[in-house]
């Protein structure tokens, strides 16, 4: 078995259009928006990588030395680990790694999360959120 990256289900949200990459995290209302490099390190991420296959499939897609895509890559996984976004699972024998990136060799811009809390309170007033008995709209309570 081989430890992976995996998105913290059931409370993590996420759509890619565009290059662009929203985040939303329903437990604790906060959402997260990643560019270029950083979306497509979430979607590696997404279909189960470790860091060593980020960090292959981001130098196959964008220029950069192997150092300079190995740190972005640590302080990312750091940020995503901080925010409680990303979990350890284990990769099933025998299941295959990410497709590797088609190769654009593109500048690497970097790995930047941008966390965003200002519709904390909308997303907890969200009938998607703790609908009882009590009916909608009803605010959650207090963890």
């Amino acid at each position: 078995m081989t430890a992976v990256f995996a998105l913290r289900a059931p409370d993590i949200v996420h759509e890619t259009i565009d290059g662009e990459t929203v985040i939303i995290d329903l437990a604790n209302g906060a959402y997260y928006r990643l560019e270029t490099a950083a979306a497509w390190a979430w979607q590696t991420l997404a279909a189960g990588a470790t860091a060593a296959e980020l960090c292959a499939n981001l130098a196959e897609r964008f220029e950069a030395p192997a150092g300079e895509i190995q740190q972005a890559v640590a302080g990312f996984l750091a940020a995503l680990g901080e925010f409680n976004l990303i979990a350890f699972v284990e990769r099933a024998p025998g299941e295959p790694p990410p497709a590797a990136a088609p190769r654009m060799r593109a500048a690497f811009p970097g790995l930047a999360v941008h966390r965003f809390t200002d519709l904390q309170e909308l997303l907890f007033l969200d009938p998607v959120h703790e609908v009882d008995e009590s009916g909608w709209p009803a605010q959650a309570p207090t963890r």
